[in-house]
């Protein structure tokens, strides 16, 4: 994986609009699933919110694009939060918290479906191309492709996933974070929606 630089990101330091909001920033992270084959009895650990069989992971890169980390191998039911907790707790773990993964899947087409190796291959697979891709970011700058949307399968019922008895659980969980995160989000985009309102009055 890349290091992540100590210094501010030359695209955030040279941007007067974003500089004061995300000086302090050293990337992004994303997470997507990947479709899996499990043994039959794991098969309800990893059957996601899809219906299907996945591995969840989880990573954090660069502005350029580049994986400073990845987390690959949990269940395909496992919660966002779990494993961003597990990658915080690690010692070699994340440090701080674009998306990538459409580059990724649009380059590595293995990952589009699932494929017969034991599911330990399979993580490491994850994380065997994301130092491929890192490479080929530096060397070819090969990116001349389009980039595929993610989530393109329909999504059933939450009952159909996760069954009535522990619904409400899960998804007041999800909710909770959602809405936490949106009211992040706002406080970012009033204070910069404040700034330009001071800019445009000075100047007038």
């Amino acid at each position: 994986m890349v290091k992540p630089g100590s210094g501010v990101p030359e695209k955030i330091r040279e941007s007067t609009r974003f500089y004061s909001y995300f000086k302090d920033c050293i990337g992004a992270i994303d997470g997507t699933h990947i479709p899996a084959i499990v043994f039959e009895h794991d098969t309800n650990s990893y059957s996601n919110r899809h219906g299907t069989i996945s591995q969840n992971v989880l990573a954090a890169c660069n502005f350029d694009l580049e994986f400073i980390y990845v987390i690959s191998g949990w269940e395909g039911s496992a919660h966002d939060s779990n494993i961003l907790a597990d990658a915080l707790s690690r010692n070699n773990g994340l440090k701080s918290a674009t998306r990538i993964f459409g580059i990724f899947k649009s380059r590595f087409k293995i990952f589009k479906t699932a494929h017969p190796f034991p599911y330990t291959t399979q993580a490491e697979l994850v994380l065997a191309c994301a130092g491929l891709h890192n490479f080929l970011r530096k060397e070819c700058r090969s990116d001349e492709f389009p980039v595929e949307p993610e989530n393109e399968v329909p999504q059933p019922s939450s009952e159909q996933v996760y069954g009535d008895n522990n619904f409400d659980q899960i998804f007041g969980t999800e909710e909770q974070q959602r809405a936490n995160a949106n009211a992040w989000r706002d406080i970012i985009a009033n204070r910069m929606w404040s700034d330009v309102d001071h800019i445009h009055k000075n100047k007038s």
